[in-house]
């Protein structure tokens, strides 16, 4: 859709050769500062096309206001600080910003605006500067790009808007005799052919000067109730003259008159421009003579329009349409877990329209919201942006509860989510009295359960047992029963109460109480093993019937008793048949016991039966004997000699290439023993008697 702007373009009359024309000028507008606190001294008006509004700024403070004001006029629709000693005060249609130059060339300076195109407050240095003197007030133009000031010596300073520095200046001619008092701020119009104007305030004057030349060209003439300020308070903005009368602002125009002379659109929108005032119009650049013209630029363009007009007055006037680039805008897009919301933060304009209303939604499920961006010029992205979210369900958990004795930890076991999050910081709690633990849990999306569970435990009133055991000693090889008290049931090392050691050992009891509880120390159980005693006996052997006699020696122990009633360490016997006789031996730790047994043979000891030698070389003397015996065998070989008892027990071994060997036995009991010799594969075996 077309945005249509209307404009009366004002016209004077073309002069005659040589003779400047004179225009009569009237008041159309009154700014009201009235109840604006924080006044020094009042500087300029500017006027913004984009809203539509007005505004004043003083100066001569630290902090100075700053008012606005609809296009009617009226009172104050709004007032702020600024932080500088402002003087100029223009809007920039290049950047679409308030701005104006400070105090002593102290810089350029913006004022912060609200989306209404009210003063927000404060002000910030923009650019650096140059001025031709501390108090001069300038103002802008915007072709140029360049800063006026009247520098008070007849002249019209040109200065960069970008470094700030002086550009030219041009030197004002031709102006009517006499004039002595011109104020120092000067009119900036930007009419073609006129653009400048000075003012003579005892004759309430406004003199045109041609910008480009510093010639006069026609007059403006103001009523006597006109403001009179010879320095400060006089400005040119939206086709009107503003002279501040020490009440209020009052805006003039000088005969046939145009209500605007720039306007902003949006790429895309067109207007109807329309001159009212004069006859025969023509219009730049299109070439049409008609009073009203549609127009819909794509770039900022300038219109300018003649035509013909009453004697004294403007023939001609200029206008700009400033065109703004529609914003491009983009938003972003993420997940949330349900029942949180998401902010959408939308970027390429100054403002947003978010679908629902809202850039804050909570969703319960996937969905997309479109955004349509408006720049600070108030122009609509001709597209909108899709913020698509991602809805995660959140958990529901659930966790256990239970009882633990005093002193014991108790798990807290959580399910529903991925991770949980559980008060105090572990799953693994000790309560001192009855507790209850709050329970978070996240799911595999971070999704944070909305509602927590509690795990209630509770402390078992019953005592906590406390066990004793029995210690003790056992002989090696026996048993000894572990027997507890203090529970109602015991867990033991090992498993079984019943225990075997072969060493010393000591066994941990924990007891159980009927309420399930575990007594917090263990009982202990020293078991002592004692060694059983080794016995061995000396003189068993084989003796003869009737006249024969055994000593029976026992030893490896500190006690002994014999299956005969002695309690000797050694005894005789004389038995009559073949007997065996068993001590049994004590020892001194512990009293452990050991038994050793002594075969005594009885032989009837009539004689010798010489058992044939098979080897013919081989003889053995004497026989019977006192226990020394020699052994010949003359075949040069080797020999294994073994003495053996009627048991079968070897007593002595002995192995010899001599062809004659010596046997001594006088250290076993008087017997019957055997001799058994071995030579290469014959053996020989001999009954021999130790008496």
């Amino acid at each position: 859709m077309k945005r249509i702007f209307t404009f009366f373009l004002a016209t004077i009359a073309i002069k005659s050769a040589m003779v400047a024309q004179t225009c009569t000028a009237i008041p159309v507008i009154t700014l009201s500062p009235a109840g604006v606190g924080g006044i020094a001294t009042h500087m300029m008006v500017a006027y913004n096309p984009i809203n539509n509004v007005y505004y004043w700024n003083s100066g001569g403070f630290v902090s100075n206001a700053i008012a606005s004001y609809s296009a009617t006029g009226g009172g104050t629709l709004a007032a702020a600080m600024g932080n500088q000693d402002w003087r100029g005060l223009w809007w920039n249609s290049n950047t679409n910003k308030l701005e104006g130059n400070c105090f002593s060339s102290a810089g350029i300076f913006t004022v912060a605006l609200l989306p209404n195109g009210n003063p927000a407050g404060g002000s910030t240095i923009v650019a650096s500067n140059s001025q031709p003197n501390a108090q001069v007030g300038g103002q802008y133009d915007p072709i140029a790009n360049q800063v006026l000031y009247y520098n008070g010596s007849g002249g019209i300073a040109k200065y960069s808007r970008v470094t700030g520095l002086l550009v030219t200046t041009i030197a004002i001619t031709g102006l009517p005799v006499g004039i002595a008092n011109l104020a120092t701020y000067g009119f900036y119009t930007g009419i073609p052919g006129v653009e400048y104007a000075v003012y003579d305030y005892v004759n309430r004057r406004a003199y045109y000067i041609n910008y480009a030349t510093g010639a006069y060209v026609s007059t403006v003439q103001f009523p006597p109730s006109a403001g009179a300020p010879a320095s400060y308070a006089l400005s040119y903005a939206n086709g009107i003259f503003f002279i501040y009368d020490n009440t209020n602002w009052v805006g003039f125009r000088a005969g046939i008159y145009a209500s605007a002379t720039s306007l902003s659109l949006c790429s895309g929108s067109g207007a109807t421009l329309t001159a009212v005032g004069g006859t025969n119009y023509t219009w730049t650049p299109s070439g049409l003579n008609t009073s009203t013209i549609a127009v819909t630029p794509t770039v900022t363009s300038f219109y300018t329009v003649a035509a013909t007009a009453s004697i004294g007055c403007l023939s001609s006037m200029s206008l700009t349409i400033t065109v703004n680039t529609n914003p491009t805008i983009s938003v972003n897009s993420g997940s949330i877990c349900s029942g949180n919301s998401f902010t959408m933060v939308p970027s390429g304009a100054n403002t947003y329209t978010f679908q629902g209303g809202s850039a804050v939604v909570s969703p319960t499920a996937n969905a997309s919201y479109t955004v349509v961006g408006t720049s600070t010029a108030g122009c609509v992205s001709q597209t909108f942006a899709t913020s698509n979210l991602t809805v995660s369900l959140s958990p529901t958990i659930s966790v256990n509860s239970g009882s633990v004795c005093s002193g014991n930890s108790f798990t807290i076991v959580p399910s529903g989510a991925n991770t949980y999050t559980i008060q105090g910081g572990s799953a693994v709690v000790t309560p001192t009295a009855n507790a209850s633990y709050t329970v978070i849990g996240t799911s595999t999306a971070g999704c944070i359960s909305q509602t927590f569970a509690i795990s209630n435990v509770t402390i078992n009133a019953s005592p906590l047992p406390t066990v004793a055991v029995n210690s003790g000693s056992i002989c090696a090889g026996n048993a000894f029963t572990i027997v507890p008290t203090g529970a109602n049931s015991y867990t033991i090392q090992g498993g079984s109460a019943v225990v075997s050691p072969t060493a010393n050992a000591s066994y941990t009891v924990v007891g159980t109480n009927t309420a399930g509880c575990l007594s917090q120390t263990f009982a202990t159980s020293a078991v002592t093993v004692g060694a059983l005693p080794s016995l061995t006996v000396a003189g068993a052997g084989t003796i003869c019937a009737s006249t024969g006699t055994a000593n029976l020696i026992v030893s490896g122990a500190n006690t002994y008793s014999w299956n005969t009633g002695s309690t000797s360490a050694s005894i005789a016997v004389s038995p009559s048949a073949t007997a065996i006789y068993t001590a049994t031996g004590t020892s001194s730790i512990t009293g452990c016991t050991g038994t050793v047994s002594a075969t005594i043979v009885v032989s009837p000891c009539t004689g010798i039966n010489q058992i044939g030698f098979q080897n013919s070389m081989l003889s053995l003397s004497p026989n019977p004997s006192n226990g020394e015996f020699t052994i010949e065998l003359n075949n040069g070989l080797n020999k294994l000699i073994e003495v053996i008892d009627l048991t079968g027990r070897v007593l002595l071994t002995n192995s010899t290439s001599n062809d004659k060997v010596n046997v001594n036995i006088n250290y076993l009991a008087n017997g019957i023993y055997y001799i058994k010799i071995q030579s290469s594969n014959v053996i020989e075996v001999v009954k021999v008697i130790k008496q």
